[in-house]
């Protein structure tokens, strides 16, 4: 009996040491969603010259705040291809390891891997690793794969431009037609401004900091980061 208990307790322990504390999460419309259980997720790219934005969540499953690092790790990458994240700020392309981020117990966060192409054909992978900053074992990755499906006659939405960005009163979305809609969503996705066709958006009132333009037309979608000031 004294083996049996010993033998639970032991099993209880590892599985106390083993748990991580970080879990990662999909987004749906900027919302968190469903827990990733897969090793790598296939994104189309379908437009070039346009950043593609992929989001998720970063969850701290403990009890007590932690600081949370993210490590990008360049596997294979189309020639021309730029790649960046944001983790509480923006960094450029050239950042490899993000500075440790602080998550409360049980708070959820955002992460927005980015990616844009102007030419070429393949694949693009980048894994990308979320750990706690006293244990560096203590983490989990995920590999994003950029497919280019950009055909030769593409999209007409790599047309449209949105400006001025940094913006500190109306922003312009340029090369909307008739077809299209554009929402403005915050960084908690909370949506500000849904499916408007105006050619404009007043932003003066919204508080400073980074939006999600989300631009529709029929069952083409693409995103563009707006800073507000």
């Amino acid at each position: 009996m004294r083996k049996i208990s010993l033998f639970i307790a032991l099993l209880l322990i590892n599985s106390v040491l083993s748990a991580q504390s970080v879990k990662l999460y999909f987004s749906e419309n900027y919302v968190k969603a469903g827990e990733v259980n897969a090793d790598t997720i296939t994104i189309d790219y379908t437009t070039y010259g346009i950043d593609h934005s992929y989001w998720l969540y970063v969850e701290n499953t403990t009890e007590e705040s932690i600081d949370v690092i993210v490590t990008k790790t360049i596997l294979d990458t189309v020639p021309g291809s730029n790649v960046y994240f944001c983790w509480g700020e923006c960094v450029s392309s050239s950042v490899y390891v993000s500075d440790p981020r602080e998550m409360s117990a049980n708070e959820s966060l955002d992460f927005q891997a980015e990616y844009l192409l102007n030419s070429g054909r393949g694949t693009s992978y980048v894994r990308y690793t979320f750990s706690n900053a006293n244990d560096a074992d203590d983490a989990v990755s995920i590999v994003l794969a950029y497919r280019t499906t950009v055909g030769i006659a593409e999209s007409q939405m790599k047309n449209i431009s949105v400006y001025p960005n940094p913006v500190m009163n109306k922003l312009y979305i340029g090369g909307l037609t008739a077809q299209s809609k554009a929402s403005l969503y915050d960084i908690l996705g909370n949506c500000i401004i849904a499916e408007t066709t105006d050619n404009n958006i007043d932003m003066s009132a919204l508080p400073a900091g980074i939006y999600m333009l989300r631009i529709a037309e029929g069952n083409k979608i693409i995103t563009r980061k707006v800073i507000k000031k």
